[in-house]
């Protein structure tokens, strides 16, 4: 009984997805912009919003995207694209 007590947190805790870990955040979105985190659903990007590794990004026509990563290099997305 003591073994299955002690293996039960264990199995749930490796069962846990792994936390999304952020790599940056948006600066600025001209017109409109999605991100879609891994496994997860596409959303809305604003200024703020925390990027995530693994997030695909894309731009609308006419949109943009400035992202700031961490180590505070800066990303820019054009019209119409997207990135993972």
């Amino acid at each position: 009984m003591r073994i299955h007590l002690i293996a039960l947190p264990i199995a749930l805790f490796l069962a846990l997805p792994a936390a999304a870990q952020d790599i940056g955040s948006v600066r600025e979105v001209r017109d409109w912009a999605y991100g879609t985190p891994e496994a997860s659903n596409r959303r809305d990007l604003f200024a703020r919003t925390k990027v995530t590794a693994n997030e695909r990004v894309e731009t609308v026509a006419n949109g943009g995207l400035h992202l700031r990563f961490l180590d505070r290099t800066d990303f820019h997305l054009g019209p119409e694209s997207g990135v993972f």
